[in-house]
């Protein structure tokens, strides 16, 4: 038979003992529910077995279900504290989408009249505005080349005057 080593030694103990730790517990919370055990673990050797295994306090004893009830009734404030906040937040956010279609629907209501005046502009008006902007636009292309051309002839000649007396 072969010898057994320490470490596997320890590890099956490790997994026993954490196997009926769970199973002693329930055990006991079940004899404490008895009549018949109250008075084993009323004795020193009793209450040391509760103490071991966690269980001071009996879980269904009053003191326990007011701590208890005190504990949830916490949580239940912080939670409705978050509710709370989470609505406020959503409150605010909506409050800011209102302002937004506010401004959205008064900007519409001024492009529309825009849109009107516009549409009693007799159309010869507006085919005459069009010209001098067409106009306007061609006379502005005619510029921006002249000065392209303009730039191109003094950037040449600057360089040739410089090339003239050596310094560039």
């Amino acid at each position: 038979m072969p010898e057994i080593g320490l470490e596997i030694l320890v590890s099956i103990c490790a997994a026993l003992l954490g196997t009926l730790l769970p199973i002693m517990k329930d055990l006991v919370r079940d004899l404490r529910k008895r009549q018949a055990a109250e008075q084993f673990f009323s004795t020193r050797l009793g209450g040391a077995v509760l103490a071991t295994l966690g269980l001071g306090v009996v879980e269904d004893s009053p003191k326990q279900m007011f701590i208890e009830l005190a504990e949830t009734s916490q949580k239940l404030d912080r939670i409705v504290t978050r509710i709370q906040d989470y609505t406020k937040l959503r409150e605010s956010a909506v409050a800011e989408l209102e302002t937004k279609l506010e401004n959205l629907s008064a900007q519409e209501g001024r492009l529309r009249q825009t849109i009107k005046q516009l549409q009693k502009v007799p159309l010869p008006a507006a085919e005459h505005f069009a010209e001098l902007i067409r106009k306007e636009e061609k006379g502005s292309a005619i510029r921006d080349y002249a000065l392209f051309v303009a730039g191109v002839a003094v950037s040449a000649i600057v360089s040739i005057v410089l090339k003239h007396y050596g310094i560039g």
